[in-house]
């Protein structure tokens, strides 16, 4: 996987604790790289202290595949609310994809440290309860677990009552995500705006399981649906499309039934479900709109339109989000990356909130408190 400097995370100096990075007003910004403290998959990790003016580390230095996490600082932190998982993976798919993954966490990095200096903006509070983490894997081998490490750090994240916002390379790396929510006892449903089914059983696919195909090598079980919002699908028959999904709304349904429409039935479909997962790959969009990924399709959603579902589905039986497609390579203008910025503030000031396992701690001793007097 190729390294690239970052506003998180650069250098090699060696520290034998482990806990939150500081990132914020101070000059002196430090994070910390967890990558041996505990075993994740196959890699074995060690705890690194690093600069954000310094590089990495170079060609041949120790080291294995790594997770970059960082807290950023605020005059008063609290406990992690929402976790953002940078997964810059692309094998099996549209080369290019974890450009896009690494461009937006440096983005996204600098943008945080603008809101840790300004008090006013409505933003700042976020910065005390957000967590970034980008994961590398710099070794061949360590790509054999990817999946299980994926899958098992996800969990851990809804475990603690975190809100997960993932983005990922080429959309297989959702893989993982759904397998999760495969195995909840909860009645999930995840809400997928793509342009493409994922179902293809195409004779010159190479690989056993790719991003085109990946839908079908998921045991989703009776707990967990699928819903796809806006493919151009015109290869595949409805019968095969309804053994995997739910629900389908191609674009021409939504032309001939106004958005409207299908946001009502949406809706009714949903109340069905104990929770909610969005799931974007960005060739959702037109062209027009958004250029930067790997499979542009036309007669795609416009901003707005995407905007207006997101807004009409929102609620608290939302639990997670993930991101993917975006290909940093293709994106000339910067266009694609200011447009996934503006919706992640968005969705960072709107998620739904949810007591931390930290808070219901508080919230027991409040109530035992209260019982002893």
């Amino acid at each position: 996987m190729p390294r690239t400097r970052s506003a998180q995370r650069a250098g090699s100096f060696r520290s034998s604790g482990v806990g939150h990075a500081d990132v914020g007003t101070e000059p002196d910004r430090r994070t910390i790289i967890t990558t041996g403290a505990r075993r994740i998959g196959a890699a074995t990790r060690e705890a690194r202290i690093t600069h954000a003016d310094e590089h990495p580390p170079r060609d041949g230095e120790q080291g294995a595949s790594r997770v970059t996490s960082s807290r950023p600082r605020a005059k008063k932190r609290g406990p992690c609310a929402t976790r953002i998982m940078f997964w810059p993976f692309s094998l099996f798919g549209n080369p290019g994809a974890e450009t896009g993954v690494q461009e937006l966490h440096e983005s996204l990095c600098e943008t945080f440290r603008d809101y840790g200096r300004e008090t006013v903006c409505q933003q700042h509070g976020l910065v005390a309860e957000t967590r970034i983490e980008i994961w590398d894997y710099n070794e061949l081998k360590e790509y054999g677990s990817w999946q299980s490490d994926l899958r098992r750090h996800f969990k851990r994240t809804l475990d603690r009552g975190e809100f997960p916002i993932f983005i990922g390379g080429n959309h297989l790396a959702v893989l993982p995500i759904l397998e999760a929510y495969a195995a909840d006892t909860r009645r999930i449903c995840v809400v997928s705006f793509d342009a493409h089914l994922d179902i293809y059983r195409w004779s010159q696919s190479k690989e056993v399981v790719n991003h085109g195909n990946f839908l079908l090598h998921l045991k989703r079980g009776e707990n967990l649906a699928i819903v796809n919002v806006g493919h151009r699908e015109l290869s595949l028959s409805s019968t095969a499309i309804s053994e995997v999904f739910a629900k389908s709304f191609g674009i021409d349904e939504i032309v001939t039934r106004g958005i409207d429409g299908v946001i009502e039935e949406l809706r009714r479909f949903l109340e069905g479900f104990d929770a909610i997962h969005i799931d974007l790959d960005v060739d959702v969009f037109d062209q027009a709109t958004f250029r930067a990924t790997g499979c542009p399709t036309p007669f795609g959603l416009t901003g707005r339109e995407l905007l207006k579902m997101l807004v009409s589905l929102w609620s608290e039986k939302l639990i997670g989000i993930s991101i993917s497609e975006y290909n940093g390579l293709l994106d000339v203008d910067a266009s694609g990356k200011g447009l996934l910025l503006w919706l992640l503030d968005y969705i960072l000031l709107r998620r739904p909130r949810r007591a931390t396992k930290q808070d219901q701690v508080g919230k027991a001793d409040d109530e035992g408190r209260l019982a002893a007097e």
